[in-house]
């Protein structure tokens, strides 16, 4: 099986921003309790110095002619669900990576497009025309899509020895773990995958439980 990973990273504010005029800076936020926070925003919110995570008020401090809207989760559901219509074009094997992206299989397809190039040509267009952006990633396994997808390795990966090369070089942060974990292993001296995966199994299960392994297990196929 080969996998596809659509990751949209700028989904928050695309559902807001796609086909619409923009006359300034957008912000899109999220808080809990009495804090606010930058979840996305636009080109010109960043040019103006905002960032993501950064407090609300600092970022209206920056950008005061901006535009603010609050996180819409159901919105971006939908549109999800919308692209996995669309990408059904594309495999009959597709499913939702929420919150923010897409997996489909492309063993068989791949080959009714002429191969992988012009299957991820032609995702890519159709995306773009539908006002998104994304980050696509090709690997043996779906979890090792995602992980090749979110950290932009967009080099299409066949084989399970490549994939363990591509994914041991990556840092920790960039993988779909609890904060807890990652400061835990931070605390080992530990910064990329491939120092995880070249610790005894065992060692690692104990201290931070069986949960870690699967989740690498599932990566490497």
């Amino acid at each position: 099986m080969l996998w596809l990973a659509l990751f949209l990273p700028h989904l928050p504010l695309e559902v807001f921003s796609r086909g619409a005029e923009t006359t300034g800076p957008l912000l899109v936020a999220e808080g809990h309790g009495n804090r606010r926070w930058v979840c996305a925003r636009s080109r010109a919110a960043a040019v103006a110095g905002v960032h993501t995570c950064m407090d609300l008020s600092a970022a209206q401090s920056l950008v005061r002619d901006g535009q603010v809207r609050p996180r819409a989760p159901e919105a971006e559901q939908a549109a999800l669900e919308g692209l996995a219509d669309w990408g059904g074009q594309f495999t009959s094997t597709l499913s939702l990576h929420p919150p923010h992206g897409l997996l489909l299989e492309i063993g068989g397809s791949r080959l009714l497009f002429g191969g992988v190039e012009p299957l991820q040509t032609a995702l890519r267009r159709g995306m773009e025309a539908l006002g998104y952006r994304a980050r696509l990633g090709i690997a043996p396994t779906p979890s090792g899509a995602w992980l090749l997808a979110r950290a932009g390795i967009e080099e299409a990966v066949f084989d399970r020895r490549q994939l363990h090369h591509h994914l041991a070089a990556l840092p920790l942060r960039s993988l779909d773990l609890p904060a807890e974990t990652l400061e835990a292993l931070h605390g080992m001296g530990l910064h990329r995958l491939g120092e995880c995966l070249r610790l005894p199994r065992a060692g690692l299960a104990r201290r931070l439980g069986p949960g870690l392994l699967g989740y690498l297990d599932r990566a490497l196929g």
